[in-house]
């Protein structure tokens, strides 16, 4: 977003100048006061007359302050269509000074009422839970909100707070130094990781904290390599112990990252996944396992305390255990056993209440009281009936199993039982899971009121926020539709080319199909020429027939006189039998009467065995003409068998050939019809398809005439780069160069600046010195000063001066003796005037004029701090390394008075 004084730069009206010189830019005053109310006049238009129909909507609404510390109030709308599509509107950009107030002249500003409102959700917010409450609203708290404090009180303790403050100085520098930078792509390398880039914690987005330590882990062999390898970052270094907590962390939080974004969607029902949701954290996701960590137990535990206890209320119960029931994937699966007849009656009486609000609204009210009565009855009688179909409907309802497919398009398997069922699932599958439809409006917010819009007014900011949501809106579906448009211009295209395909094929088909034709009719007038010669054979056969069946039939008539010459032998040889059977009676009764004569017996019995060798030698015969001709017979039927096998299978054949040449026939004229079809089809395709050419061709010819400026621009801007990366190599041994020689520099600086500092030392022992001998010196004078003028006081004092004046401490009332030894308070501030004050005791007159004692030598050590002091405040291995100081007596004995 770029502010309305844009168009008054000069910048800005000459790049539209070079652009197109005919063009004039319109001013400030245009844009705000003219053009920018009508665009919002008509979007909000065309939004009122989609929305004007809805029966039930939620809301979602947030705070934020602008940069002029100025409260913002978002108030998002989420709903389901008639067509089943789930929607949501982002309104207002309020003031926040009256928070109840605004959101209540927000929905009735643009035409809503509070009666269709079912829910709201919103953050922990104290002041938006007051304005639910102040409005009577049903409230629903984020779950996006939830489970970020449930994670954020899980995570206080001083083990996870220093592994958490180690990832944020590791991942800190390396997006401070380009060279780090630089190293962790060169070590991933090698290490064969990926390519990744660290994460930087926002306290404001959800989940970065454990996008971040995922981050961290899994480039944990680059990083540590890349750490050690430098002096300043070794002790970023992970140990083991920070490198276990954060494996611990990032086993309890990963999978909640995925549940925090899958509930914070738009464009599918969210609400009726909560119960669902609890339930899979308390079974599975936060359960604890035998693996974990008591870091981990702890955090589970914690994280699932918190979220039972805050969901637990029995407002919220009631309105996740509704968004579940009317759910049909889930139904009454994630409901407590012991309130799931209770939601089914809360459920009923819903819908029932719905059916009468229906019913109230089509009937007209009578006039009469007795029309009134009887319709009262009638009602009743209704409602009872009424009530007993919707009780059945969902149980038949509940007893059905859910095929896991999405919430809204099971709709049409209800919609034929329960009709009202649908009002009820668009009453409550409408409400959002989270705030995060509002708070997304926060960016928008943000781009707008920068600090070159800091003085828009709130109505401008409202305005605009819902200009930017609506033409983002309709820039995606513009987006969608030419993605639509580029998918059926594909499709076309392979519609096209599946064309031209089909059109070879079908023509090499017609080709073949022709040519199969003229073979077909060769095979035809083979078939024909074959089947006249089969006919002339057929004739022959028939011929043959004819013969055979004469044939037959005298030889029918032969076996059947063989067959009456085998029954007159037959009969004749059981005639013979019986002839036998009598001889022998004969012979024996001839036995028994006399025995004849022998001879002619034996002639007897020869010509019957002769005339039964005849016999059997005609029966043989007589047998194998009959096998003959049986075997002959048998030929002759096999043979017309044949022939008639033969005839009926030409007989088929032909049909067959017939039935095929027609069914040819038909195919061919089949498809020149259809080839006269395809032919008008394709030429009416390669008109359009032709004209879709040419618009494409042009437009990619513009396309190309666009690339090929942009790839100069890329070539240019990449010649550019190179410039600026030499330049950035050349300004890097540059700076390398100059780094060198400011560390000579430096290094040359820190040489002089020993060597001053050694000369400083000598120069701070030397003036100790001066400063001591100075000190000797003034007490030698004032102590002859002091001489001076008790001598001219009084001539004789001399002689009370010779002897050693007693020592006065540092509890004298008149303060320290100038002769005495000084505290180590007053050592190095001792100056005349103090060695001045003091009584002086009298001297005596008889004391001779002569020099006094010298003061001994372990006064002065004592005065001086040590045998090794010189006077100074430096230490004393410092005076033992300069060695003693000279001896006092080259100055000369204090208190010589000439």
């Amino acid at each position: 977003m770029v502010p309305f004084q844009t168009v008054e730069r000069r910048g800005f009206k000459a790049m539209i100048r070079a652009i197109d010189p005919r063009y004039e830019v319109p001013s400030r005053k245009y844009v705000t006061e003219t053009e920018m109310p009508k665009l919002y006049a008509k979007l909000r238009e065309k939004v009122e007359k989609e929305l004007c129909d809805l029966k039930y909507f939620a809301t979602t609404t947030d705070l934020w302050s602008s940069r002029t510390m100025e409260p913002f109030l978002s108030l998002t709308i989420h709903y389901i269509t008639d067509d089943w599509n789930l929607g949501s509107r982002c309104f207002s950009e309020h003031t926040a000074e009256e928070i109840a107030q605004g959101l209540k002249e927000a929905l009735e500003s643009w035409g809503f009422k509070e009666e269709r409102q079912v829910c709201i959700t919103t953050d922990n917010g104290s002041n938006v839970v007051k304005a639910a409450s102040l409005n009577d609203w049903t409230r629903l708290q984020c779950f996006g909100h939830r489970l970020h404090l449930a994670i954020e009180k899980s995570v206080k303790d001083p083990r996870i707070n220093r592994a958490v403050a180690l990832c944020k100085k590791i991942v800190s520098s390396f997006s401070h130094s380009w060279k780090r930078r630089k190293a962790l792509k060169k070590a991933q390398a090698e290490h064969n990781l990926p390519l990744h880039r660290l994460i930087t914690e926002t306290p404001t987005r959800w989940g970065s904290r454990q996008m971040m330590i995922q981050r961290v882990l899994g480039q944990e062999k680059a990083l540590s390599q890349v750490l050690k390898a430098d002096r300043k970052t070794r002790h970023l270094v992970p140990t083991w112990q920070d490198t276990d907590v954060l494996e611990s962390i990032s086993k309890t939080l990963g999978p909640l990252l995925e549940f925090t974004a899958a509930l914070s969607g738009e464009q599918y029902v969210s609400v009726s996944y909560i119960k669902p949701v609890l339930q899979l954290f308390n079974n599975t996701v936060l359960a604890p396992a035998d693996d974990d960590t008591e870091l981990t137990k702890d955090m589970k535990r914690v994280i699932l305390e918190y979220l039972n206890e805050k969901y637990s209320d029995p407002e919220t119960v009631d309105l996740l255990d509704m968004a579940s029931l009317v759910d049909p994937r889930f139904k009454d699966a994630y409901i407590a056993d012991d309130r799931k007849d209770f939601m089914k009656t809360r459920a009923v009486a819903e819908i029932q209440s719905l059916l009468e609000v229906q019913a109230a609204t089509v009937t007209e009210p009578h006039t009469s009281t007795e029309v009134a009565a009887d319709g009262a009855a009638a009602a009743e009688v209704a409602v009872e009936s009424q009530s007993k179909r919707v009780k059945r409907s969902l149980g038949s309802f509940f007893k059905k199993a859910s095929d896991g497919t999405a919430a809204l398009a099971d709709r049409k398997a209800i919609e034929v039982e329960i009709k009202s069922y649908l009002q009820t699932m668009q009453k409550y599958l409408c409400i959002p899971a989270t705030s995060a439809p509002s708070e997304r409006a926060f960016s928008y917010g943000g781009n707008i009121v920068t600090c070159h819009w800091s003085l828009l007014k709130p109505e401008t900011v409202d305005k605009l926020v819902f200009l930017i949501v609506e033409l983002e809106e309709s820039i995606k579906t513009s987006e969608e539709e030419s993605k639509e448009l580029q998918s059926q211009e594909e499709e076309a295209v392979t519609t096209l080319k599946i064309y031209n395909m089909n059109s070879e094929r079908l023509q090499r088909n017609l080709e073949s199909a022709k040519e199969e034709n003229i073979l077909l009719q060769e095979s035809n007038t083979q078939l024909s020429e074959q089947m006249e010669g089969w006919v002339e054979r057929v004739s022959e056969l028939e011929e043959e027939m004819r013969r055979c069946e004469a044939a037959h039939s005298m030889m029918q008539q032969d076996v059947d006189t063989k067959d009456h010459r085998i029954k007159y032998l037959t009969d004749r040889l059981l005639g013979m039998k019986a002839w036998e059977s009598d001889l022998e009676h004969e012979e024996e009764g001839e036995r028994d009467a006399s025995n004849g004569d022998e001879n002619e017996r034996h002639l007897q019995k020869v010509q019957k065995l002769i005339y039964a060798a005849k016999l059997n030698a005609d029966l043989k015969s007589m047998d194998e003409d009959k096998d003959r001709m049986f075997a002959k017979l048998n030929d002759e039927i096999q043979a017309k068998e044949e022939l008639k096998q033969g005839i009926k299978g030409l007989e088929n054949e032909r049909s067959s050939l017939q039935t095929q040449a027609e069914h040819y026939t038909e195919q061919v004229q089949r498809l020149q019809q259809k080839l006269l079809i395809m032919t008008e089809m394709y030429q009416e395709n390669e008109l359009k398809l032709h004209r879709l050419l040419t618009v494409e061709e042009k437009e990619r010819l513009q396309k190309e005439e666009k690339l090929n400026k942009a790839d100069k621009n890329i070539s240019l801007a990449m010649e550019e780069l190179d410039n600026y990366r030499q330049q950035a190599e050349n300004m890097e041994e540059e700076l390398e160069k100059t780094k060198q020689s400011y560390q000579t520099q430096i290094s040359a600086h820190e040489k002089k600046a020993h060597n001053n500092w050694l000369a400083a030392r000598s120069a701070e022992r030397d003036l100790a010195d001066i400063r001591r001998e100075n000190a000797l010196l003034r007490q030698k004078l004032t102590d002859t000063q002091f001489k001076l003028d008790t001598i001219d006081k009084d001539p004789y004092a001399l002689d009370s001066l010779a002897r050693p004046l007693p020592f006065r401490g540092e509890r004298s009332p008149y303060g320290p003796s100038p002769l005495g030894r000084p505290s180590s308070e007053t050592r190095p501030f001792l100056s005349p005037p103090t060695l001045m004050e003091g009584p002086c005791s009298r001297l005596s007159p008889r004391v001779p004029r002569a020099p006094p004692e010298p003061l001994a030598g372990g006064r002065e050590m004592e005065r001086s701090g040590g045998p090794h002091s010189d006077g100074s405040n430096s230490p004393t291995w410092e005076r033992d390394r300069r060695g003693p100081p000279a001896p006092l007596g080259s100055l000369g004995p204090p208190g010589v008075c000439v």
